[in-house]
C-alpha cells in the first residue's frame, strides 16, 4: 500500500507515531523534501526514511521493496506549497493555546480534531485554512 499524506499535523503528534510506524515496518518518504513536513508547514525537523522526487522514484522503490520481500507500506509525505506554508513556530504556539483550548471545554475524541482545525484557523487568522486548501489544490 503506497499512502500520500501532507505530514503530521502536528510534530508532537508524529514523534510520538515515528516509533510506532517504525515498528509496524511502514517507510517514511519525503516526496521532494528532506524532512517530514507538518501539513501546514514544510519543516518540522522530523527526519524521513528516503527522498524521492518522481512518481517514478516512488513505483521503483515500493516495487523493490517487494521483490525483496518487504510488504509495507509506504507513507509519502507531500509539503504544502511555499507561498501557502505557515511558519512551525507560530503553529506550535496555536496549536499549544488551541490544545488549552480544547481541555478547558472538556473537548476530546472524535470532536477534537474539528474543534483543533476550526480554532487554528480562527487563531492564525485564516492561514491554516488557506494553506489547507492551496494543498488541496482548491
Amino acid at each position: 500500500m503506497i499512502v500520500v499524506c501532507s505530514g503530521a499535523r502536528s510534530s508532537l503528534i508524529f514523534r510520538r507515531r515515528a516509533n510506532w510506524l517504525e515498528n509496524l515496518g511502514i517507510t517514511v518518504v519525503g516526496y521532494g523534501c528532506d524532512e517530514m513536513p507538518a501539513f501546514y508547514s514544510r519543516r518540522s525537523a522530523l527526519p524521513i526514511d528516503v527522498r524521492c522526487d518522481s512518481p517514478e522514484e516512488v513505483t521503483k522503490l515500493f516495487r523493490t521493496q517487494r521483490e525483496l520481500g518487504i510488504e509495507s507500506a509506504l507513507l509519502v509525505t507531500v509539503a504544502v506549497p511555499v507561498e501557502a506554508e505557515v511558519p512551525q513556530e507560530i503553529l506550535n504556539k496555536i496549536l499549544d493555546e488551541s490544545l488549552c483550548d480544547a481541555e478547558d471545554s472538556h473537548i476530546a475524541g472524535r470532536e477534537l480534531t474539528p474543534f483543533l482545525l476550526a480554532r487554528m484557523a480562527e487563531r492564525s487568522a485564516g492561514k491554516t485554512l488557506r494553506a489547507k486548501h492551496r494543498f488541496a489544490g482548491e
